[in-house]
């Protein structure tokens, strides 16, 4: 089932795969980014023991398989995984070197609202970077239906939420781009917790449990979901 990550793939164009070794490179970068790396691996082992230590996960467009080593610590755990570009996936499998090769399947993955899988094709779908980048309801709302779908049973995602002080640096250097009549340039949307919950429901999922990667400071919360 394995396919070999130099087969030609009708990846978008767009990704550029040094952004890939931008993302592992943070991910040792500095005493913070190594607290929240090493935060972000554990709360993923107790997310995938809620959802049951499923056996066939979707990484979906998951950091340049900054978590691969995490998901195969479960020696019968396959990973499919999925990247914008054929150039990021085989950055990922040259960095983790060739020990997981066996246990990844690529996928092409341009868009996250439109994956070539069957329903159900996966026991679990973990996101932890896709939803970040979203700033519109139904965009996000597009992208969650698509994990409703392609998921048999859990998904692991992540999503910025409000309630902690970077969220309020955040609006506020915000609110000072608006009064100078500048644009802003953030990334993706904050939501409040409640319009989080709501997006969920919304989609078909209910809520197991949530972590936040940096408690009261960070703005990064992964949800625990159970499809219904």
């Amino acid at each position: 089932m394995t396919h070999l990550l130099t087969t030609q793939l009708p990846f978008t164009a767009e990704y550029d795969p040094w952004e890939g070794t931008v993302e592992l490179k943070k991910a040792s970068a500095g005493l913070r980014r190594r607290i929240e790396n090493l935060r972000t691996e554990e709360i993923l082992r107790r997310a995938l023991a809620l959802a049951g230590e499923p056996l066939q996960v979707l990484d979906l467009h998951g950091h340049a398989g900054r978590f691969w080593n995490t998901l195969a610590e479960q020696p019968t755990r396959h990973i499919l995984a999925a990247a914008p570009t054929e150039a990021e996936l085989d950055l990922a499998i040259h960095y983790h070197g060739s020990v997981l090769r066996g246990r990844i399947t690529a996928l092409a993955a341009p868009t996250p609202t439109h994956l070539a899988l069957a329903d159900g094709a996966a026991d679990c779908v973990l996101c932890l970077r896709a939803l970040l980048r979203i700033g519109s309801a139904v965009e996000r709302h597009a992208v969650l239906r698509e994990l409703h779908r392609v998921s048999r049973s859990s998904v692991i995602l992540a999503l910025r939420v409000d309630g902690n002080l970077q969220a309020w640096r955040r609006q506020r250097r915000h609110l000072r781009r608006l009064l100078r009549g500048e644009a802003s340039t953030a990334r993706g949307d904050v939501l409040t917790r409640s319009a989080a919950a709501e997006a969920f429901d919304a989609a078909g999922f209910d809520i197991l449990t949530h972590f936040d990667i940096l408690p009261r400071w960070g703005m990064e919360r992964i949800y625990v979901l159970r499809r219904r």
